[in-house]
């Protein structure tokens, strides 16, 4: 037995999942909305940055925390972007699951930490 093949035997299952597929979907709906799709680029870039700041120690500006928390609330408004975003939530959801039973089947956790 393999394990990557495994590995890629659990990801072509996953991509037949009921999530999966609705993820697709609203992500090529979201790209069909060319504003709501680069909306959703530039909130994802702005995040992963802030992200990036606060990990290297430093303190994200209240500007850019507004300018993220606007944009957030813009994005809200577009109901393409509110399902990319609960079906990405899902599909995460599903492998965190899977990667859940993995650690857990390996008795990988790391216990008070």
């Amino acid at each position: 037995m393999n394990v990557y093949d495994k590995a890629y035997e659990t990801a072509r299952a996953l991509k037949e999942t009921p999530h999966y597929k609705a993820y697709i979907k609203a992500r090529e709906e979201l790209k069909a909305d060319q504003s709501s799709w680069e909306m959703v680029k530039d909130f994802r870039s702005r995040q992963t940055n802030i992200q990036k700041q606060i990990l290297s120690g430093e303190e994200p500006t209240a500007e850019k925390i507004n300018e993220l928390q606007e944009l957030s609330e813009i994005i809200g408004k577009s109901q393409r972007a509110t399902e990319f975003f609960r079906a990405e939530m899902d599909l995460i959801k599903v492998v965190e699951d899977i990667q859940r039973i993995l650690v857990r089947s390996i008795d990988l956790e790391m216990e008070n930490i």
